[in-house]
């Protein structure tokens, strides 16, 4: 009864709201955003990286207003820059709170996640109330999550505070990252896991350097912030740090590098001097002498690239993204990978538009060697717990030793409906061993999932279903289907 009067609280708190809206960036998890926006920037309307999630609307919004009512550009682009338009002229509403929620059902939660913010248990209910404010933004978050038949759980996941410094916006809260080019998984950072409590600093608007010397790079954005773990760890909240930087030396051209650490923690030294060594890249045990007390940390690094040259007019970009699990000779080493390319165009004089994105990735490490590493990426021998948050990775969604391939497509109509069709095959913890947190037993999965998302009321409505072929141990086959319901709207 208390949790049920509780949950009922938070939609009456939300419902009393003013109708507003408010929000310093954009989050990862809306697919249709993220498709506009990589039209804009495709099409050299917006200039600068669009990798890293959240987005500043401040980015965009000076690139979009220059463009504003531009007859020459084609009816879909300009469609994609009227709804991005209207997005931030909404979101960045000052001086009044806005107030949504964010409810999803599901017969069974979706083993994997994509950039698509799916539900993470059958019952997952959001609810909210930001506001914007001179140089402030805040945002109080109350979720409740349960499976059917058992108790649930309520968290903070997305509450922050955050306050403009220049240039800059500076966070403290749960916020949800993504980075790299991949539509399906990030092997740095994605949203697999729940977002990770931390303070953050990041760059607003991608101006270029002004400086003869450094003006080639383009623009660029930074961002970095540096969170804590949860306790019921075999090293007990230790500290999670991350660095990423993005440039763009040629309109078609985007380059990102992230950089992220595991260190501290009960019973670690944490002072200046692990600091640096972490900096420097001085973590290698082999180098150490085997010496665990002398080893500052666990560190991953990445590399990606988003390229897309449109040669004869043709709308077509290439992406990838290499992560590095350890370095040798002060090189990266037990690499692991992801690739892809994706097609896009307009449909009708109305301004439809489709995108076709076909996705590879593999995180057995060693991705160059004849036999991958097994066991290795995602994991250390200190922080045992590996590179994961609340048994999620933050980084791939399959975790360890998993290969993904996939084929989506994705059409917006007239009318700003949205359909989703992705064929995806999963190879998941192929030595069938390890710590890996989707599967305990090697798995291989094929499934088709289809999506229609429409415009209601204030808000949205997404109908979702899917159906896997589950490959057994002894070679038979499972049949496997869900359905899901997800209704977002705002006041």
């Amino acid at each position: 009864m208390r949790r049920r009067a509780a949950v009922a609280g938070m939609v009456a708190a939300v419902l009393a709201a003013s109708p507003a809206k408010a929000s310093p960036w954009a989050e990862p998890g809306d697919m249709a955003l993220r498709n506009d926006i990589q039209i804009l920037v495709d099409h050299r309307v917006v200039r600068g990286p669009v990798t890293t999630w959240p987005i500043s609307w401040r980015q965009l919004s000076d690139d979009l207003e220059a463009r504003r009512g531009d007859s020459s550009l084609p009816a879909f682009v300009r469609r994609s820059l009227e709804r991005v338009r209207a997005r931030i002229g909404r979101e960045t509403a000052r001086g009044r709170p806005r107030a949504g929620i964010d409810y999803r059902l599901t017969s069974s939660p979706d083993l994997w996640r994509t950039f698509d913010d799916t539900a993470r248990n059958d019952v997952d209910l959001r609810n909210r109330v930001e506001i914007m404010a001179g140089r402030f933004a805040g945002r109080l978050q109350a979720n409740y999550r349960t499976a059917f038949g058992t108790s649930g759980r309520f968290d903070l996941d997305g509450s922050y505070v955050a306050a403009e410094l220049g240039n800059w916006t500076v966070h403290v809260g749960a916020i949800e990252r993504w980075w790299g080019p991949g539509r399906d998984g990030g092997l740095v950072l994605s949203t697999n896991a729940r977002p990770v409590p931390a303070i953050g600093l990041a760059r607003n608007r991608s101006t270029p350097f002004d400086l003869p010397v450094l003006r080639w790079l383009g623009p660029w954005r930074l961002a970095l912030f540096v969170g804590q773990l949860e306790k019921d760890r075999t090293v007990s909240r230790p500290l999670l740090a991350g660095v990423r930087a993005n440039i763009m030396p040629f309109e078609s051209l985007e380059i990102g590098v992230s950089r992220v650490a595991q260190l501290c923690g009960s019973g670690r030294p944490c002072g200046l001097d692990i600091w640096k060594k972490v900096l420097l890249g001085e973590d290698n045990i082999f180098e150490l002498g085997f010496d665990q007390t002398k080893e500052p940390g666990n560190q991953l690094a990445g590399i990606d690239f988003r390229w897309a040259p449109r040669p004869f007019g043709m709308q077509i970009a290439f992406y990838g993204e290499i992560g590095a699990e350890d370095e040798a000779g002060g090189l990266p080493s037990k690499l692991i990978g992801l690739f892809g390319t994706e097609l896009w165009g307009g449909s009708g004089p109305a301004g439809a538009n489709w995108r076709l994105t076909a996705e590879y990735a593999d995180t057995a490490a060693g991705i160059t060697r004849s036999e991958p590493l097994f066991n290795l990426a995602y994991e250390h021998t200190i922080y045992y717990n590996g590179y994961r948050y609340r048994d999620r990775a933050l980084g791939y969604t399959l975790d360890n030793d998993g290969r993904f391939y996939s084929l989506n497509l994705f059409f917006v109509d007239a009318r700003n409906k949205t359909y989703r069709l992705s064929l995806q095959r999963a190879e998941i913890n192929r030595d069938g061993t390890g710590n890996n947190r989707v599967s305990g037993t090697k798995k291989d999965l094929l499934q088709v999932v289809a999506a229609v998302t429409v415009p209601f009321g204030r808000g949205r409505l997404q109908l979702a279903g899917r159906v896997n072929n589950d490959g057994q141990a002894d070679g038979s086959d499972e049949l496997g289907a869900a359905i899901a319901l997800r209704w977002t709207t705002g006041f």
